[in-house]
């Protein structure tokens, strides 16, 4: 018994939503409201200067993320 779930042409339905959880976007602002309440700049230097290994690893995730970005033209 076909249901019609995998025609050809069928309009695609379901699914998740394109963009982040309100969860998601939740955390996100609060990540960055903490680091603002920190003079962020300052605290990312002294990072940088006291424990390099851990500010690689935020290099290593943000850095990507801004190529990609100016790749789709953000």
């Amino acid at each position: 018994m076909n249901r019609g779930q995998f025609q050809k042409g069928r309009k695609k339905t379901g699914g998740r939503k394109p963009g982040g959880s309100r969860a998601e976007l939740n955390l996100k602002a609060a990540i960055l409201g903490a680091l603002e309440a920190v003079d962020g700049q300052a605290y990312l230097e002294r990072i940088a200067r006291k424990d390099p290994r851990t500010f690689c690893t935020l290099l290593g995730r943000v850095l990507p993320m801004m190529a990609l970005a100016r790749f789709h033209g953000g």
